[in-house]
């Protein structure tokens, strides 16, 4: 059985840089140069990363489960 794998991705125009998914993931996302949330990698485990969705104080982070694979 594998694990549960998500697809992340952060709308940069909504992004307001709080750092909120930093702090409850720092192995997916990052601040840019920029000022914006940044996702780390494509493909990533867990709760840390559904949990920094749900704060997101812009609503710019979008979450998607993938399928496993069998």
């Amino acid at each position: 059985m594998s694990e549960e794998r998500w697809l992340v991705s952060v709308d940069a125009d909504a992004c307001a840089g709080s750092g909120t998914c930093v702090g409850l993931a720092p192995d997916v996302f990052w601040i840019g140069s920029n000022g914006t949330a940044v996702v780390r990698a494509d493909a990533v485990p867990g709760n840390d990363v559904a949990e920094a969705a749900e704060y997101c104080p812009a609503a710019a982070i979008t979450v998607r489960r993938l399928l496993a694979d069998r």
